[in-house]
């Protein structure tokens, strides 16, 4: 199997990618996504690793995680989510979705990968 790196394949929907990407780093199958984020990363020395990102939230899913090369799943409480251990783009967005929000937005980093810039929207559900 040849795996898109978290890419969008010929023919399939962001929907369908973020599903399979999920089966394949993940090892579950989402039952049930919701779009609810749109972020756009800029890296000033490496263009090449720019890119879109929509974010999905998986709200039902069946099967039960498990490690892959992609990552290692774990469990967190609420209160204790290690954002200091992630990209600091995440610290930003990550806490409004997980409290309901949709967010729109970009981020920069410069030549360390560190966040130089940034512009993040809290974007209303639809009704």
């Amino acid at each position: 199997m040849e795996w898109s790196r978290g890419k969008k394949n010929d023919g399939e929907s962001i929907e369908e990618a973020a599903k399979r990407e999920l089966m394949e780093e993940v090892g579950v199958t989402a039952t049930e996504l919701e779009k609810v984020g749109a972020i756009d990363f800029y890296f000033d020395d490496k263009p090449e690793w720019s890119q879109r990102v929509i974010v999905f939230l998986a709200t039902n899913w069946e099967g039960e995680p498990v490690e892959s090369e992609e990552m290692a799943p774990k469990w967190f409480k609420f209160d204790e989510i290690p954002y200091d251990l992630m990209w600091d783009d995440d610290r930003d967005w990550l806490p409004l979705v997980l409290n309901g929000k949709n967010v729109a937005g970009g981020y920069l980093f410069d030549e360390t990968q560190k966040l130089w810039e940034k512009e993040l929207l809290e974007i209303p559900k639809k009704i």
